[in-house]
């Protein structure tokens, strides 16, 4: 079986589509899937993606829009049974519906959250643009199977109309060796609570900030380090934001990937994740699998957390923050790093990329050979 995936950009991959689309390939080519991922340049070294990657020049003119004369004809030249398109309003999205529908070729589609409807309000115009002008809706129409990483987001694809199966498949996750799951021996008394993820105002940084300040001068021994690329420059609204808060125990150390990923997850107390909207939230994943409890939101599909044990799902408000903070704060050490063990086993056995991959592999047959739909898979 050969699957072709197609995404835009594969800068930032450590997170988001970047990160699914190359660990699904490689998964998958596990499996005996030969997978390879067609995108814009630049194209990483393939020791940083461990998969076979393509790279397309793209025109200088609208470069937000991913534009690529290139793209488009190595796409209609393709030798490939299944088309798996990661991510949404750039023109290699449009490419593979419109190569799908010529080549007769199944579509998988992964929107990655991005037809949430906070997403959808965001740059609302520039996507309308897209979404009627450009061609992705029609890109879309011509999918023959979603996947949605959880039923959320099942939901969200249909509320727009679309009624072809939708696969609800999480994303996978590298589990960290579980020796580096454990704190550091000393770190004279600090605890840290760990925002990771990109920054941008979808994120929630600024009811962060606005429930740190409420905390801050209760708990001396606490600092709070946000992490992450900044994007669309809302990184200095942040920073200008703590400043005039008179914050004194926050930090900024920027993007983090790899060992340096897995330094901060280790030295983390707690994480937290104050989104706005999140189809999946990677980085919950990666801190439970690096033993660190987890507060986020309803904005989130990880209502689990708290049947389970590990973390806090809470409404999004600076108080509800405040207070879900102050709580985890106050438990003994011992009280939460049991609760990072318990979110370290439940990602040790249901979100494994093996496990994830072979879910995906069972979509790719059934789209290929009919017959009975996989479990995963929503019909309705």
């Amino acid at each position: 079986m050969k699957v072709v995936h197609v995404i835009a950009s594969l800068t930032g991959l450590g997170a988001g589509p970047a990160y699914a689309a190359t660990r699904f390939s490689c998964s998958l080519s596990e499996s005996h899937v030969l997978g390879r991922v067609h995108t814009l340049m630049p194209v990483p070294r393939q020791s940083d993606v461990g998969c076979s990657v393509i790279g397309y020049r793209q025109s200088p003119v609208l470069r937000r829009l991913g534009i690529s004369s290139d793209m488009r004809r190595g796409l209609g030249a393709i030798d490939a049974d299944i088309l798996h398109n990661h991510g949404v309003w750039m023109m290699p999205n449009v490419y593979a519906g419109t190569v799908a529908r010529r080549r007769g070729l199944p579509l998988v589609f992964s929107p990655y959250g991005m037809f949430s409807q906070w997403a959808m309000a965001f740059s609302r115009r520039r996507k309308q643009v897209a979404w009627w002008c450009l061609g992705q809706r029609r890109a879309a129409a011509a999918t023959t199977c979603f996947h949605a990483t959880c039923e959320s987001e099942a939901e969200d694809i249909r509320r727009l109309g679309f009624c072809q199966p939708i696969a609800v498949i999480p994303y996978g996750i590298d589990l960290p060796d579980p020796g580096s799951a454990e704190p550091p021996a000393d770190r004279n008394g600090r605890r840290t609570m760990l925002f990771l993820s990109r920054v941008h105002p979808k994120k929630g940084l600024p009811i962060l900030l606005r429930a740190w300040h409420r905390l801050e001068p209760r708990f001396p021994d606490w600092n709070l380090v946000v992490a992450g690329p900044d994007e669309r420059g809302h990184l200095a609204e942040v920073q200008k934001l703590a400043r005039e808060l008179a914050l004194e125990r926050v930090s900024f150390p920027g993007p983090a990937n790899g060992t340096d990923k897995q330094t901060l997850y280790r030295g983390a107390d707690l994480f937290v994740l104050p989104t706005h909207s999140e189809n999946f939230g990677i980085v919950v994943a990666e801190a439970l699998a690096s033993g660190v409890p987890v507060i986020t939101t309803t904005g989130t599909p990880w209502q689990e957390l708290e049947r389970r044990g590990c973390g806090w799902w809470i409404e999004l408000s600076e108080r509800t923050l405040a207070e879900a903070l102050e709580a985890a704060i106050n438990l003994p050490d011992e009280q939460r790093r049991a609760m990072g063990r318990r979110g370290r086993l439940w990602m040790e056995r249901s979100f494994g990329w093996p496990r994830i991959a072979a879910e995906m592999k069972s979509v790719y047959e059934w789209l290929l050979g009919g017959g009975p739909p996989p479990t995963s898979v929503l019909t309705d």
